[in-house]
């Protein structure tokens, strides 16, 4: 069984040797040399002369080593501000560098929990990672000088294998990062809840969770993969998985993100996937005044039933910037890629693609202006339903295909479209739409609109 709680400083790592006899200090940096260099593919910085020991001179490879030995706080030297790199280190003095290595220093943010997969063959090895992961990440303090914060960062680093939190919820503290090995190479799974706030992942304050996939799934109320409580700001997840799945539950509802009222929140590189309830999620920020920030993100929600519904990012006063990403909506009676309603936001979606296939639109738009630029919108509704007292949109070289209509535009909005194809007709129910310069795929529209 390899699990441990490690404290230790990025990049440091140290190979722990017994020695039967005193060896000289400068020799001994040659053995952390040796083991940073293979395990954490670290280089030191460029060496300073006389930093912070006066007699390390910068003339040999041992030399910037030495200063970071110094630099990080491991030891203090010899006295009188010299390091004595040729004075042999004794086995006590070896003891005091070895557990501030292992410890961590001041001068060493950020701490670093490391958790391992159990071996193969232990019994529900998968179980018992998943629970040494949730104790692993309830002993980092929550007070005191140690406990997470701007200054002092905390990682958890989870090696490769599947981590069962079972009913659990991992919850992490403020300041503190989640990063696996890699995605579908570290996974962490959990079932759901009756409410939606149970998620696999719980996140907090500047929270990061990168190289991981991270699902919920079940036949309860809620299946929540990643959740962000009230007030969770700068929270981002980067190259990560996160699926929802709740294939026996007829009323059921999943989330991939679900974010609370006052957050802030950034996906880089992800792919969410929602699916098998009566109402599946990719994203939610319902009912919250956040900026999130969404880019080279996939969004897959399907499977609701035939009266359920479908949305791949539900904003709820939000206003979302989103680029170079993918929607795919299908299953259920209506369908939405993007939905964004209330508040007086801003919406903007640039370079992306979205996809429904039933009743609804690709985009829908109520009480926020919006801002679509070089996108694909596709939908067997409307391609743009929008409206809002004295808001307006922006579209220009967008391809836009709408069943219905390629644009449903209401009370009091004013919408300028340019150098796009439209394929469908104009719905104009109190607005204004203006267009310039479009095409309809066999005919080029200099002023109006299909």
């Amino acid at each position: 069984m390899d699990h441990r709680l490690i404290r230790l400083s990025v990049p440091a790592f140290v190979v722990i040797a017994i020695m039967a006899a005193p060896v000289p200090a400068q020799q001994g940096t040659v053995e952390q040399d040796l083991t940073a260099s293979t395990l954490s593919v670290y280089t030191p910085p460029t060496c300073v002369p006389g930093v912070p020991f006066s007699d390390i001179t910068c003339t040999t490879g041992f030399d910037p080593w030495i200063e970071q030995f110094g630099l990080d706080g491991i030891t203090s030297g010899c006295g009188g501000g010299k390091y004595c790199p040729s004075t042999p280190v004794t086995r006590d003095q070896m003891a005091v560098f070895i557990e501030h290595a292992m410890r961590g220093t001041s001068n060493w943010p950020p701490h670093t929990v490391l958790v391992f997969h159990h071996q193969a063959g232990e019994t529900a090895s998968d179980v018992n990672s998943g629970t040494e992961l949730l104790s692993m990440v309830a002993a980092i303090p929550s007070t005191g000088s140690e406990a997470p914060s701007a200054s002092n960062p905390w990682l958890v680093r989870l090696g490769p294998g599947i981590y069962d939190l079972g009913s659990s919820s991992l919850t992490l503290p403020i300041y503190t990062a989640l990063e696996g090995a890699g995605q579908d190479i570290t996974v962490i799974t959990a079932v759901g809840n009756t409410v939606y706030s149970h998620g696999t992942v719980s996140m907090a304050d500047h929270g990061r969770l990168s190289r991981i996939t991270v699902s919920n799934s079940g036949g309860d109320a809620s299946e929540t993969a990643v959740y962000l409580p009230s007030q969770a700001t700068k929270v981002a997840l980067e190259h990560a998985i996160v699926t929802a799945s709740n294939p026996s539950n007829a009323s059921g509802t999943t989330y991939g993100l679900y974010a609370e009222p006052n957050t802030s929140f950034s996906l880089v590189d992800c792919e969410l996937t929602a699916h098998g309830a009566y109402t599946n999620f990719g994203v939610a920020a319902n009912n919250s005044s956040d900026e999130s920030r969404l880019d080279g993100v996939r969004v897959n929600v399907y499977g609701s039933n035939s009266s359920g519904q479908s949305l791949g990012f539900d904003g709820m006063s939000a206003s979302p910037a989103i680029s170079d990403s993918r929607f795919y909506v299908r299953d259920g009676i209506l369908q939405y890629g993007l939905y964004v309603f209330g508040g007086g936001g801003a919406f903007d979606l640039r370079n992306s693609e979205v996809y429904t296939n039933g009743a609804g639109a690709a985009v829908y738009s109520r009480g926020a202006s919006a801002t679509l630029l070089g996108d694909l919108l596709s939908s067997q509704g409307y391609g743009v339903d929008i409206a809002g007292s004295s808001l307006s949109a922006d579209i220009s070289n967008c391809n836009i295909t709408g069943t219905t209509n390629w644009i449903n535009n209401g009370s009091g909005f004013t919408v300028t479209v340019g150098a796009s194809k439209l394929v469908g007709t104009t719905n104009n129910s109190g607005g204004t739409v203006n267009c310039f310069g479009n095409y309809t795929g066999s005919a080029f529209l200099a002023s109006t609109c299909p």
